[in-house]
């Protein structure tokens, strides 16, 4: 991105919004739709925010303490291969230890019996910045506005890129704003 869009505002498209990353009707093939059930019998599902080839996001209620949780499920390229999940519980470890305001904090994960690989974690305050964007008029940011949020958001890798964590996946679908 160079800094501004036309007129002074972001838009959408200059952001990276991607129609088949943020269709929140469709879920890919070789997942379920986890919404209105329960999953891992700990979490409420209550809607679906993203869905991509190879992962889909939902929000729902965990049922201990009813607090709000994102729900991530991730197809690995190789299923039930050891070193792919040995690679992942790492990478939730390593999350885990990151504290920042910008940042979910993991809370469970684990492997599906058919070898999906999936995280829980705090669901943010806000909503994504997908949906943000496409409330607006014209789906557009005033620059000021998407300033302050790209600034949070920078801080927040940086916050992860200095104890070696690598986000990998940044896109409008999971910055909450």
């Amino acid at each position: 991105m160079k800094g501004r869009g036309r007129g002074g505002t972001v838009s959408a498209r200059a952001v990276g919004l991607d129609a088949a990353v943020t269709n929140r009707s469709t879920i890919p093939a070789g997942f379920e739709d986890l919404r209105g059930r329960s999953f891992q019998e700990r979490y409420a599902i209550t809607e679906l925010i993203a869905a991509s080839p190879h992962r889909v996001t939902f929000v729902g209620i965990a049922a201990e303490g009813e607090r709000p949780i994102v729900l991530v499920l991730l197809r690995p390229t190789v299923l039930h291969d050891a070193a792919t999940r040995e690679r992942f519980e790492r990478r939730v470890r390593a999350c885990a230890r990151l504290r920042h305001p910008a940042i979910g904090n993991p809370i469970d994960s684990g492997e599906t019996l058919d070898g999906l690989l999936w995280l829980v974690y705090e669901r943010p305050a806000g909503q994504p910045l997908d949906r943000y964007l496409a409330g607006l008029p014209a789906g557009r940011l005033p620059w000021a506005d998407a300033r302050s949020l790209l600034l949070e958001l920078v801080r927040g890798l940086a916050a992860a890129h200095g104890r070696g964590v690598v986000h990998g996946s940044v896109s409008p679908a999971c910055c909450w704003v």
